[in-house]
């Protein structure tokens, strides 16, 4: 993540200066800061990263070959937010789903590497990039209107994504047996996005500040 936060900052102090209508999710005196300091930020979070992975493999918690493995795959993120704020147009969709995928799958590879399968990374697969990439693809900027109409309510949209998944997964455990974790997975995002939803139609949550 220290390395995978540089690509954030980018896209909130330098990439918006090549944009004709910014996202501005950060405060001028944070953005004035990150344009002066971009390449001291870029390599203490580097140096950080040396000294995690030295401490890693030190105290034996993995491998050398996972070490540099997992230092080419933070690479492979970097390159891809990279491209994510450096190409401006719908292409940037897919830069974003690799990105999900990227960030997401680290940690199942990391803890599990591939002594359960491919099951997984496909229940990651489902739970996250998917439906995150469909929340990025209606933003304004992409003038995808078809699909921003079928989404509607992000909120509401995220309710169905998980129901309708989870009733694929119970149906696919009772009649055609795959594995219980798809369940207990799709199942608690459902109970959790739904009870947002209910928060937020209830009054108590509101995503307005102030």
């Amino acid at each position: 993540m220290s390395i995978y936060e540089i690509g954030y900052m980018e896209n909130d102090a330098i990439t918006i200066n090549k944009e004709k209508e910014p996202n501005i999710r950060i405060e001028k005196e944070d953005i004035t800061f990150i344009q002066g300091n971009f390449k001291m930020i870029i390599a203490l979070r580097i140096l950080l990263l040396a000294i995690i992975c030295n401490l890693v493999y030190f105290f034996g918690l993995l491998s050398l070959e996972k070490i540099l493995l997992l230092c080419g795959y933070i690479g492979l993120s970097r390159l891809f937010f990279y491209l994510h704020n450096t190409i401006r147009s719908r292409w940037n969709i897919a830069t974003y789903f690799v990105l999900c995928v990227l960030k997401y799958y680290l940690v199942v590879w990391v803890f599990m590497d591939w002594d359960f399968g491919i099951e997984p990374y496909l229940i990651v697969l489902f739970s996250f990039p998917i439906l995150r990439t469909i929340e990025h693809s209606v933003k304004k900027k992409y003038e995808l209107e078809r699909i921003q109409n079928a989404v509607g309510s992000l909120d509401t949209f995220r309710v169905m994504y998980y129901s309708v998944l989870l009733l694929i997964t119970v149906f696919g455990f009772l009649f055609f047996g795959s594995g219980i974790r798809w369940v207990y997975s799709i199942g608690f995002f459902f109970v959790f996005r739904f009870g947002i939803f209910a928060l937020i139609k209830s009054g108590i949550y509101s995503r307005q500040v102030g």
